[in-house]
């Protein structure tokens, strides 16, 4: 049991999301092509989709209300990023992409994915959604 909803709420953002991002992305390193397998990550959340996606939401809310909710949120986007980076690392390792900045990559995708996130649910309409992840991952190729 939790003393406090603070207590619960930091529970959830240490144990639920930022395990739930670890596994998500850490599996995408398993893939032979792990640039692609990343976008087609992206593109297939369904769930992120309709609920949105729990670290954004938990950040809006609370990173500016809390300074314990600051650290730990912006710990987990930390981890967040350095799994893209490893993924980005990898894709470069293997040939799929060409050389890039990793760390700054992964800022550009997430700030992307989350902002696409949030105009999908503005419109709630996949198709834009879609249509920008595909151009950021079209910018991308257009790079190599």
């Amino acid at each position: 049991y939790f003393k406090s909803k603070k207590e619960l709420g930091l529970a959830v953002v240490d144990e639920r999301i930022r395990q739930n991002i670890k596994d998500k992305y850490q599996s995408i390193l398993k893939s032979k092509t792990p640039y692609q397998t990343l976008f087609e990550t992206l593109r297939l959340s369904p769930d992120t989709l309709i609920y949105g996606c729990p670290l954004n939401k938990m950040s809006q809310e609370m990173l500016h209300i809390d300074e314990e909710f600051n650290k730990l949120l912006s710990s987990v986007y930390e981890d967040f990023e350095k799994s893209i980076s490893q993924i980005l690392n990898k894709a470069i390792e293997v040939g799929e992409i060409p050389s890039c900045t990793p760390n700054i990559t992964a800022r550009l995708i997430i700030s992307t994915y989350e902002g696409a996130l949030m105009i999908y649910h503005l419109n709630r309409d996949r198709g834009h959604y879609n249509a920008v992840i595909d151009e950021l991952e079209r910018q991308f190729n257009h790079l190599a």
